[in-house]
């Protein structure tokens, strides 16, 4: 656990989440990782986050506009996440991170912002896609380039 130390938990999170988007598929197909959300099996209703991770997931790979099709926030999510990762490392010393760069702390209006954007995304699916019972279906379709 040596080679982590020092690592911010921000830039780590943002690695296992990008890391995340490129096993998810692989691991949904064999039925290995819990990919149904229980808050749109009880009420029928998507979540505020639910297609975030096929987003992320075919984003990853290229298919940013099926990708927008999963959740709005994917893609631009990635970027974020990617560039939180790239920050990091070029602003790394010996292994270690330097400056103000390579740290990085949510304020609370970041909080509020980050907040309100998932619901005005939320709020816009609803709005144009409804329940949108087909959106596992198009996931696997937009994986396969179809």
């Amino acid at each position: 656990m040596a080679a982590l130390d020092g690592i911010p938990p921000d830039v780590m999170a943002a690695a296992l989440v990008v890391a995340g988007s490129l096993v998810y598929p692989p691991l949904a197909r064999r039925k290995l990782v819990f990919h149904r959300c229980p808050f749109r099996q009880i009420t029928g209703i998507p979540c505020p986050t639910c297609g975030l991770t096929r987003s992320l997931a075919l984003a990853s790979r290229g298919r940013i506009i099926p990708a927008f099709r999963q959740h709005f926030l994917g893609p631009p999510l990635l970027i974020y996440l990617l560039w939180r990762v790239s920050v990091y490392l070029v602003n790394r010393e010996d292994g270690r991170a330097r400056g103000r760069e390579a740290t990085f702390s949510w304020k609370e209006e970041d909080r509020t912002v980050l907040a309100c954007l998932v619901l005005v995304a939320w709020a816009l699916r609803l709005l144009l896609f409804g329940r949108d019972k087909r959106q596992d279906e198009e996931f696997w379709k937009a994986l396969k380039g179809q």
